[in-house]
């Protein structure tokens, strides 16, 4: 299997299979922007990035599909630059309208990856990875198989990533106790298929990705 690599390493290979054209300038500047302003949002992505890519190789994915849900995953929160940290970083409870917000940040990523010239199935990863299964997710309320495959895969990764990190808000959970709520949550927000492939990582291997510390920005 691949290592999941640095960065660097993913721009570099996206602009080497020709998969960026004139989007790898933008995007690496971008990531420089999010690891200066929020060093933990960074190892975020990260960690997700590297479980979505666990999770796709269970799937048998490979080739440039890979290389998109890679490419996808490290910037799948690159949205929340646009929302105030404010907000990101509230210990207390969201009023409605700061929740409408934080989940705008979905939309947000979307456009600032077409801005910079990011292929279109990325920015479309980026911005349903928040859709849910049974069609109440967000921004654009997809169900089912109208989300696609890699933005299901990228949610599951991404849930379990928020369910064990140590927020303001939210006390994070052990493993164990997210693998549970995981699988509870398959066919509701998640694919049930990328719900068995996500079970199917040894113990060992999903808690390697669990987040070691405190991560502020809201997970909404």
């Amino acid at each position: 299997m691949p290592g999941i690599g640095r960065t660097s390493e993913v721009t570099g290979q996206a602009a080497d299979s020709g998969a960026l054209p004139g989007g790898r300038a933008a995007v690496i500047r971008l990531l420089a922007e999010v690891e200066c302003r929020d060093p933990e949002l960074k190892a975020h992505l990260d960690r997700v990035c590297g479980l979505s890519l666990l999770i796709a190789h269970r799937m048998g994915l490979g080739g440039d599909r890979l290389l998109r849900l890679r490419f996808a995953a490290i910037l799948h929160d690159v949205g929340k630059l646009l929302v105030p940290e404010g907000i990101l970083e509230k210990p207390a409870r969201l009023t409605l309208e700061e929740v409408r917000r934080v989940r705008r940040h979905a939309v947000h990523g979307e456009q600032i990856l077409k801005a910079g010239g990011v292929p279109l199935p990325v920015c479309r990863i980026v911005r349903w990875h928040h859709e849910r299964y049974n069609g109440k997710g967000y921004p654009d309320h997809l169900r089912g198989e109208e989300i696609p495959l890699d933005a299901r895969i990228l949610g599951v990764a991404d849930a379990y990533d928020a369910m064990t990190a140590v927020r303001p808000y939210h006390q994070g959970v052990n493993f164990r106790s997210a693998r549970r709520r995981i699988a509870e949550l398959a066919g509701r927000h998640f694919d049930p298929q990328v719900v068995d492939h996500f079970l199917s990582l040894s113990g060992a291997a999903s808690a390697s990705f669990r987040a070691g510390g405190a991560l502020p920005g809201r997970a909404c």
